[in-house]
């Protein structure tokens, strides 16, 4: 399990890469966290040899450029690519996860009250679902994200109040955000909170590859919360 953890945080840290990246077309080898875990998967298994590209949806020729870390492909492939590849692994995060005791340094997360005040109630908009499910899912990682840290309580960048704060007020915007109406008071203390998160992070960047890839999410959640807001409330 520790393995597969490793290559989500490596795989963040690829489409962190990625998402920065400015040129049309890249070589594979540019990104060996997603070379490397590619071809620990195929050596892992030979039932990988089929049914990966399958699996990621992808075509068996970027598969195996990925896992030879030989070749070029298109920026739009590589991000596809290593997308597909996350979510994969988040399945078999999810596939293998016990509802056993947690590791030591997981302290319990207590449950917090979110207090926000409410602004404006609106009905969602058809054509935002897409975009909110998308939100949904960055929100979620960081929550899984938060919950499986286990930095020492010294080298964690946010209290553990500020960590079941961040924790309340997400899982309360994710249950919003799968209803028929949504409240801007919340939508906006959840970027408020994301941000927050982003700028602590941030400080920790060069000690863990795993924090500078949490303030890449937690910045995503921010732009995609931002955008959200707007196309509703605007």
């Amino acid at each position: 399990m520790e393995e597969l953890y490793e290559w989500i945080d490596q795989v963040d840290a690829a489409i962190a890469e990625l998402a920065r990246e400015k040129h049309k077309y890249v070589d594979v080898a540019d990104f060996p966290y997603l070379c490397s875990i590619v071809n620990d998967m195929l050596e892992s298994s030979s039932a990988y040899y089929d049914n990966l590209p399958k699996q990621l949806g992808v075509s068996a020729t970027l598969v195996k450029k990925f896992h030879k870390f030989l070749g070029r492909v298109s920026l739009q492939e590589a991000r596809v690519f290593a997308d597909r590849l996350r979510s994969h692994l988040k399945s078999m995060d999810q596939a293998f996860e016990e509802p056993e005791e947690e590791p030591e340094l997981i302290a319990p997360i207590v449950t917090t009250k979110v207090f926000f005040p409410a602004v404006e109630w609106r009905s969602v908009p058809p054509d935002v679902k897409q975009q909110i499910a998308e939100l949904s899912r960055i929100l979620d990682d960081i929550v899984s994200k938060i919950r499986r840290s286990n930095n020492a309580p010294e080298s964690q960048y946010l209290t553990e109040i500020e960590r079941q704060q961040l924790i309340a007020v997400l899982k309360t915007a994710l249950a919003v955000l799968q209803a028929p109406v949504v409240e801007k008071g919340l939508l906006l203390k959840a970027r408020e909170t994301l941000q927050g998160a982003a700028v602590k992070a941030a400080t920790k960047v060069g000690e863990k590859e795993a924090d500078a890839a949490m303030g890449w999410l937690a910045g995503q959640g921010v732009s995609w919360l931002s955008e959200l807001i707007q196309r509703i409330f605007s």
